[in-house]
């Protein structure tokens, strides 16, 4: 009672016995004890160790609830149920790994500084609450920062959703900020802190469990990564494998192989030495979807009647998937392009499809993308990224080990020499300098615009009188160092085949769906016309006890695949030869025959058609054009819809540069006469009215538009 009425007998040292008391009451002592506990004596705020706890304790917190919400935003709204199987539950943890690693090493620095300025500030503020004004001041820059490159990266970055977006981001700034100040009044200091601790901890948990899957995977540095992987278990079919690969967009005089200047594969050099190289092999048409459906099915392009009007493969169609499959083979599709997916039907026949497009697609973020868009040298190996051929070797192993009781098909279609030539930094090193290499990664958004799309669309069809010479040469030195990239790729999943015991029986098949211009012709990409750039492929094949290594000079085309694979997997009985297929091997065998061979173009899309009819220019307008060329011995003819004849001598001419066709009419006469004979024996496909055209969803549709597939009005 005594010390009761001596307190109130001393107003005046009220103040100071609170202060006293704060720490041992905690919450009994109300908003102002709260307020005082974090200061270190009366009248001053917040330490300087307390508000950098609280800033990097705010980065941690909001990096990871940041990643988290990020990643699974992009799978709700960029994955696609065309992606077939999903990926492994640790591959999807890196991925959320990458992005919150990513988010932490700019975060921090951010909101240390951010810390810093808020104590110059607050120092001597008693009423100081450094939690909610940091956790505050994230959400706010995350609102500026991470929104709008969101918005950008899927074309959305317009004011009728980009000012609604920013305003929903003031109002959570808002309600972070008030609902944590309220938080803290409620619960107390004590309370308050252990808290946020817990949060922060559970924050680390979720940093160390995804960085662990992220530091192991191919996403943390795509360009050293090797998989080191030995099978657990050991094959012993008697029925050969297959490995089938195709290098999508490889034009065949680019590699080493075939007598390319630059290093480019040193890998296929040693593997053609083992093998069948087919020197002319020429692809049945100059895109994605009628090449993989030929070679699929053995069937010429108006055959099948894949194309521009028809996205999908129509059931009734027997693929080489379908034949292997009923003859009891495992099979698997691996794929970095959106169009050989399920969506196409070209995964049918397949028992496992995955493409690692959509997977990639949706794993793309904020940071990521404004280091594309500002075109800085990525700082960190992950934002130096592949196509996915990393981690596309990486699921080949896995599913190899999986299935080592029977045969297998496995199809891997890679894209890093497709625009925009993703590949890692040191690559690009071996063949540009030092000023070439930070010119590459300038060149992928900063300086023409979004490099994939303004050379598969604009540049094709508004010319690119503009762009530097030195910059050509950057890209194409970009497309080089994209095949060395390749040739290693390939050379370690023949590896992994051999380490999971089926190198011995195994047919090995590396080929190309199609070329790609690279200034030549006045193009880049690969979408127009059938120049010898795009139709002109890479075919080399290894099998088990089917002959001696050689060279052929014959022509071929990728439909011959289709009797050639089935032929030397199930025998002689599986599939029939004919007009227009022939068994590689046995031309391999017999070598010297004299044949022609044809390949189609069925001319861009609507849009692009409109845009280029629409010129001046007679040499853009012929671009538009529907074209089928036959390609003999020597000689190759085009025949052009728009009424354009074209003959080109190959031997003396193969760059296609000087037109003969007045000077050497006999040879054009007659190969315009197979044609002729050609269409009449290969009629028309029509497809099933149900099946005939696939109406694409948004997200594939930009993706279409991004490998330049389509235009704006489509």
């Amino acid at each position: 009672m005594e010390a009761e009425t001596g307190a109130r007998s001393s107003p005046g040292d009220e103040p100071a016995k609170r202060t006293a008391n704060a720490p041992a009451t905690g919450a009994g002592d109300g908003p102002a004890g709260a307020a005082r506990a974090t200061s270190s004596a009366p009248g001053e705020g917040p330490s300087a160790g307390s508000v950098l706890l609280a800033a990097v304790a705010t980065a941690v917190l909001g990096s990871t609830i940041l990643g988290v919400c990020e990643h699974a935003l992009a799978t709700i709204f960029f994955g696609s149920p065309d992606q077939g199987e999903p990926c492994p539950w640790d591959i999807v943890l890196a991925a959320t790994g990458r992005m919150i690693t990513t988010y932490l090493l700019f975060w921090t620095p951010v909101m240390v500084v951010c810390g810093a300025v808020y104590w110059l500030f607050a120092r001597r503020r008693t009423k100081a609450v450094a939690e909610a004004l940091l956790l505050a001041l994230f959400v706010l820059l995350a609102t500026l920062v991470v929104l709008p490159a969101d918005l950008e990266m899927v074309h959305r970055l317009r004011a009728a959703v980009l000012i609604p977006s920013v305003m929903g981001g003031l109002g959570l700034t808002l309600a972070v900020y008030s609902l944590t100040r309220h938080i803290r009044r409620r619960v107390g200091v004590a309370r308050f802190q252990r808290l946020l601790g817990v949060a922060t901890g559970l924050a680390v948990i979720v940093v160390l469990v995804t960085g662990f899957c992220f530091v192991r995977s191919p996403l943390f540095n795509p360009g050293a990564y090797r998989v080191n992987k030995r099978s657990t278990r050991t094959a012993t079919q008697a029925r050969p494998n297959v490995l089938w690969i195709v290098l999508d967009t490889v034009r065949a005089d680019q590699l080493s192989v075939y007598g390319c200047h630059a290093p480019t594969s040193p890998f296929l050099e040693e593997f053609a030495r083992q093998s069948l190289v087919l020197d002319r092999a020429i692809a049945d048409g100059m895109w994605t979807l009628p090449t993989h459906a030929s070679m699929f099915t053995g069937l010429a392009g108006r055959a099948h009647g894949v194309g521009y009007t028809t996205l999908r493969l129509d059931d009734s169609f027997r693929t080489v998937s379908d034949a292997l499959r009923e003859a009891g083979y495992a099979t698997g599709l691996f794929s970095n392009n959106l169009l050989v997916a399920p969506k196409s039907n070209l995964s049918k026949g397949f028992d496992t499809s995955l493409v690692v497009y959509h997977f990639r697609h949706a794993t793309r973020f904020s940071l990521a993308f404004l280091c594309e868009k500002w075109g800085l040298t990525p700082p960190w190996p992950w934002l130096d990224f592949d196509y996915g051929a990393a981690l596309t070797n990486e699921l080949v192993a896995r599913w190899l080990d999986a299935h080592a009781d029977v045969p297998v098909f496995v199809f891997i279609n890679y894209m890093e020499a497709h625009l925009p030539y993703r590949i890692p930094r040191q690559y690009r090193e071996m063949f540009m300098s030092a000023d070439e290499v930070h010119r590459s990664f300038d060149l992928r958004h900063r300086v023409y615009g979004e490099l994939e799309e303004w050379l598969n669309i604009d540049a094709l069809i508004d010319g690119y009188d503009h762009m530097k010479q030195s910059d050509r040469e950057v890209v194409k030195r970009q497309y080089e160092a994209a095949l060395r990239y390749l040739d290693d790729r390939v050379r370690e999943v023949v590896d992994i085949f051999s380490r999971s015991g089926r190198g011995d029986n195994t047919l090995v098949v590396i080929t190309s769906d199609h070329g790609e211009y690279l200034d030549t012709h006045g193009m880049w990409s690969h979408h127009y016309l059938t120049y010898q750039d795009v139709i002109h492929v890479p075919l080399l094949l290894r099998a088990p006890g089917r002959g001696a290594p050689q060279r052929v000079e014959t022509l071929v085309q990728l439909s011959d695949l289709y009797p050639t694979v089935l032929r030397a997997a199930l025998g002689a009985d599986a599939a029939q030869t004919g007009l227009n297929t022939r068994d590689l091997f046995e031309v391999g065998a017999k070598g010297g025959e004299h044949r022609i061979v044809v390949s189609e173009c069925f001319g861009p899309e609507q849009s692009a058609t409109k845009r280029l009819l629409a010129k001046n220019d007679a040499q853009l307008r012929h671009r538009a054009t529907r074209q089928i060329a036959a390609v003999g011995s020597r000689f190759k003819f085009i025949r052009s819809r728009d009424g354009t004849r074209e003959l080109y001598d190959l031997l003396n001419d193969p760059g296609e540069l000087e037109n003969l066709v007045a000077w050497r009419r006999r040879q054009a006469r007659h190969l315009e006469m197979y044609i002729d004979r050609w269409l009449a024996a290969v009629p028309v496909h029509k497809p099933e009215q149900q099946h005939g055209r696939v109406e694409p969803d948004p997200h594939m549709l930009k993706a279409l538009k991004g490998l330049g597939y389509v235009g704006d009005d489509d």
